[in-house]
């Protein structure tokens, strides 16, 4: 997990002014502690990814504290989810650069505020906006072991995209062990424990807190609902078990 980075109104400046010149194409560049450096995108599909030469990684890399990029869409094109949601690519390629991203989205008109990558850890647990690798089910799983109960629980397993993924069903089984919990019989069920919940037509493929007699989980908006919402959709209740 990361701290919270916090623009100054010129930094956030240069990043929209670099962001809409370089739009179509994906805007990438650096964060130091004063300025923001845009550089060149040297990818061979700048619209849909964008790479950063290694002179300017050289010149900029020890000054850094954050790589900046935008996503880009076409202005007409409507988007579901957050435009500014980081890919696996966007994943992977932060871990080898050591140091967080800063993620921008632009449709040609605006261009949105920066979201960070890795996520900030928060103990808000209602009304956040889903995004996939930061604002998921597990993610708000992650953050209320951590926040209420102390336990830091390990990253997600699961890799694809999520506009690539094609099939829901059962996405979180095969981890349930991995991540330290264990299934235990529905009557057994008591706070603080996960459900395994049937979402959106899929089996096995959405993740809920037990708290207060309700169901806490993420939807396109983080909610906490009454437990008998979700009846006839538990599938599984898991409890943490790894010390």
């Amino acid at each position: 997990m990361s701290d919270r980075i916090i623009l100054t109104e010129l930094q956030r400046v240069q990043i929209e002014e670099a962001t809409m010149q370089a739009y179509p194409n994906e805007m990438c560049g650096f964060l130091t502690a004063e300025d923001f450096i845009p550089v060149t995108n040297i990818s061979d599909r700048p619209q849909e990814s964008f790479k950063i030469d290694s002179v300017d990684y050289i010149k900029w890399y020890k000054k850094t504290i954050a790589i900046v990029h935008s996503h880009t869409r076409e202005t007409r094109k409507a988007e579901l989810f957050d435009l500014r949601t980081p890919s696996y690519a966007d994943y992977i390629g932060q871990k080898k650069t050591g140091k967080p991203w800063l993620i921008v989205g632009c449709e040609g008109m605006t261009v949105s505020d920066a979201i960070q990558f890795p996520r900030v850890r928060s103990n808000v647990y209602i009304g956040r906006r889903f995004q996939w690798f930061l604002n998921d089910c597990y993610n708000l799983v992650q953050d209320f072991y951590w926040f209420e109960l102390g336990i830091d629980l390990p990253e997600a397993k699961i890799t694809p995209d999520y506009d690539k993924l094609r099939v829901f069903d059962g996405i979180f089984d095969v981890y349930i062990e991995e991540y330290g919990f264990k299934e235990v019989s529905y009557d057994e069920l008591k706070e603080n424990d996960l459900v395994l919940l049937d979402n959106g037509g899929f089996q096995s493929n959405h993740l809920g807190i037990y708290t207060k007699g309700q169901i806490l989980h993420q939807g396109i908006v983080s909610v906490s609902v009454p437990f008998e919402t979700y009846i006839g959709r538990i599938k599984k209740v898991l409890r943490y078990v790894k010390d």
